[in-house]
């Protein structure tokens, strides 16, 4: 039988074990546990506002759970060889513990190695090889839940 007993009958839940009573997961919603979590983030600026917030909550994950980005990009999309480009972002709009990680590729492999940066700000980088750059931004509330977020490709021109 795939039920739950009444919330105040029984208290020892854990998330994974309501996500799969529920058939729910934050990876791949749509059942009344992610239409709770939606009608929650909705009244709470996506968890940013922990009114409904408790340890009971956190623990049987009826909480967002799914980090979101407000604004994410990289100027200018074409820059010369040796310019400089300037990521920003804003993901100020999550639940307290949100994670936000900038990963950036070089055409020829990785150039920097991942990088945890504050919900809102802007990271500058020099794009020293011709090609294509990827910037990618990672959120998660839980290192072991990353979720990747919108990626961002620069081209550089090779200055003749």
């Amino acid at each position: 039988m795939n039920a739950i007993l009444h919330w105040g009958q029984r208290n020892d839940y854990e998330r994974p074990e309501v996500e799969r009573i529920f058939g729910d997961s934050a990876l791949q919603p749509g059942g009344n546990l992610g239409f709770w979590r939606q009608a929650l983030a909705r009244v709470t600026d996506n968890g940013r506002l922990d009114g409904f917030s408790s340890k009971f909550t956190r623990r049987t994950g009826l909480e967002v759970v799914t980090p979101r980005i407000g604004t994410f990009g990289a100027e200018p999309s074409t820059v010369p060889l040796g310019g400089t480009v300037t990521a920003t972002w804003d993901c100020a709009r999550n639940p307290a513990g949100t994670e936000v990680r900038l990963e950036i590729s070089a055409p020829s492999g990785p150039l920097t190695p991942t990088i945890a940066v504050p919900l809102t700000g802007t990271h500058e980088f020099r794009a020293d090889k011709a090609g294509t750059y990827r910037v990618s931004l990672v959120g998660s509330q839980n290192p072991s839940d990353a979720n990747p977020w919108p990626e961002v490709l620069l081209h550089c021109l090779m200055q003749e």
